[in-house]
């Protein structure tokens, strides 16, 4: 049980680590961006990156931010069903459910791997000045999916312990 416990914490903390990047990258964002107007508007020239390095930011920021914003029940719900239903029912397709979210992350990381290492095989680039390797921002989207996973196996371990908690207290009574 204590190696659970640690696995746990480790993923955890990986999601927390994960969320303050992608509040640093936020703040970098708005000073790159500002510099761009004040560049343009009193200096008169552009970095020329501004737009792009701002795109590829709000990916990695996103995806980033997503494992602990899962955890926290930060994502929009629509329980109008959910709440008619029993205990005994909801826990069964919250199960259900957290089985076919694994599923679903579980191929969109591994496209977003694929992606990633065909990018950084094939040398592509973005078509910007800057030729940016896109394997770099791509990275970040298959980081994020593997951290939300973690996230989502935590969920579904949980659930099966709620599930035989409560069948094993009705095998006792």
């Amino acid at each position: 049980m204590k190696a659970w416990q640690k696995i746990e914490s480790a993923i955890n903390y990986l999601s927390s680590i994960s969320f303050s990047l992608a509040g640093i990258i936020i703040v970098f964002v708005m000073i790159l961006i500002t510099f761009e107007v004040f560049a343009r508007a009193v200096l008169g020239f552009s970095t020329l990156i501004a737009d792009e390095v701002s795109g590829y930011s709000l990916v990695v920021l996103s995806f980033l931010g997503v494992a602990l914003t899962f955890k926290k029940e930060g994502f929009i719900r629509i329980d109008f069903v959910y709440q008619r239903m029993s205990q005994k029912v909801k826990k069964w397709v919250d199960l259900f459910t957290t089985i076919l979210s694994l599923l679903y992350i579980t191929i969109i990381t591994v496209e977003y791997v694929r992606l990633f290492l065909q990018s950084y095989t094939y040398k592509i680039t973005s078509t910007f000045l800057t030729r940016t390797p896109l394997f770099i921002p791509q990275m970040f989207m298959w980081l994020g999916a593997s951290f939300l996973l973690l996230q989502v196996v935590l969920l579904l371990v949980a659930g099966i312990k709620k599930i035989m908690s409560k069948e094993e207290a009705e095998l006792r009574s």
